[in-house]
């Protein structure tokens, strides 16, 4: 469960960095950060 939760996150998340969308992008940064500490 926990591998396929984080793989869906990470397809989220590139996609969120690939964005042009400013908040999306940085929303994306946040979970990264909170994820990473």
């Amino acid at each position: 469960v926990h591998w396929k939760w984080s793989g869906r996150i990470t397809r989220l998340l590139i996609q969120c960095l690939e964005s042009t969308e400013y908040m999306e992008i940085r929303n994306a940064l946040i979970i990264l950060t909170k994820i990473s500490s």
